[in-house]
């Protein structure tokens, strides 16, 4: 079963030859995550029109006059002025094509076409767990999803990020000082309680004293009864077997839709404890000076989203950059790199090992296996 939140974006496809639209495709599967689909016009969210295709740049103008509030992306090796849509000129990019379909979503957002994005008060809340919509107590509340991307207040950019200044990367005690050790954390017994699960075949439930975390397999999906202020006191503090208790019950008994609190995916849940507890740091071990990739774009619309990590993500997603470079070419403090490294680390998506193509170009065409009768003659007499 897909995850609720996974569902992708539909996506329609105007002026565009069908070598294209495989390339395209392929870079939706294999860079974005099945972010997006394609669709037919009565069915699309957004769009995206070649205006170079054959009559492209006609049926792209009709296009756009029967949706004029659909988020739309044009490309083009000419320049295209249009201040409504999201412009990119060819040869494309991946990090610019990227950026364009998080931008696009976020129009769809804007529109009220795409699920809400929750409030920042959700997230500077003291409490911040959900309370029974009940009030004559029968019953529980619904579990809440959180849906698309929370941005930040200042407030909690600080309690997530820190403070720390800078670091001199030659300094083998400064170093030292911007890692932290995941051992007897609350991500570690999360991560590792998630992958016995996955080995299991079966569902989990991590209960604390501030309340429960349950996973189920089926539907990809977390709930959380724990607020946002105790996640982020168990996620700094150091954890033992006592202060929690972590069972794997049978799938179908995990959770049911009556429990209440906060609904998110795995991958988020991974995002913000490993936040919480990295506050600006890196995992022990990490090489500072070592280029870093992205597998794939992070889906930031589920997903905390703090100041930069967008700009961090697309510099990643086109080559390979160092922590301590990225933090000097984007001109900001190293804790905010040091902290997306440890957030895309926690979900898989870091990549120290090679870098990543920085140009989406077509996919080859196919040879002609069969030789001519021509060639075959020229060959003859050549020999």
């Amino acid at each position: 079963m897909k995850p609720a939140d996974k569902k992708p974006i539909r996506t329609a496809i105007v002026g565009m030859d069908e070598r294209m639209r495989n390339t395209l495709q392929f870079f939706f599967r294999k860079s974005c995550d099945n972010l997006c689909v394609f669709s037919e016009e009565d069915a699309a969210e957004i769009c995206i029109i070649d205006f170079d295709g054959y009559h492209g740049a006609k049926l792209g103008n009709e296009y756009l006059k029967r949706h004029p509030d659909q988020p739309a992306i044009l490309l083009s090796i000419e320049e295209i002025e249009n201040d409504n849509c999201i412009v990119l000129r060819k040869p494309l990019n991946k990090k610019d094509l990227l950026v364009a379909l998080t931008q696009a979503q976020k129009k769809l957002q804007c529109n009220g076409i795409s699920k809400p994005v929750p409030t920042t008060a959700a997230l500077s809340s003291e409490d911040g767990s959900s309370k029974d919509s009940n009030q004559g107590g029968k019953g529980r509340s619904r579990p809440s999803a959180q849906g698309a991307a929370a941005l930040l207040t200042q407030q909690n950019t600080k309690a997530m990020i820190g403070t720390a200044p800078d670091i001199d990367p030659t300094d083998a005690g400064q170093i030292a000082k911007a890692q932290y050790s995941s051992n007897n954390c609350f991500y570690d017994y999360i991560q590792r309680a998630l992958k016995s699960a996955d080995t299991r075949g079966c569902g989990l439930l991590i209960e604390t004293k501030n309340g429960v975390i349950t996973f189920s397999p089926e539907s990809g999906q977390v709930v959380s009864s724990i607020s946002y202020k105790h996640l982020r006191t168990l996620s700094s503090l150091p954890i033992n077997e006592e202060m929690l208790s972590i069972s794997f019950p049978a799938t179908d008994n995990t959770f049911s839709p009556g429990d209440a609190g906060m609904m998110m995916s795995r991958e988020s849940l991974l995002w913000q404890v490993a936040l919480y507890t990295a506050r600006g740091r890196v995992p022990d071990g990490t090489d500072l000076t070592r280029p870093v990739c992205l597998r794939r774009w992070p889906n930031m619309t589920r997903l905390l989203v703090f100041p930069h990590a967008m700009r961090i993500a697309a510099l990643w997603i086109d080559k390979g950059r160092s922590l301590v470079d990225t933090a000097i070419e984007l001109g900001i403090p190293q804790r905010y790199v040091f902290a997306f490294y440890s957030a895309v680390h926690a979900i898989g998506l870091a990549d120290i090992s090679q870098q990543n193509e920085a140009l989406l170009e077509p996919l080859p065409a196919q040879k002609n296996l069969k030789r001519s009768l021509f060639g075959k003659i020229l060959s003859h007499l050549r020999n």
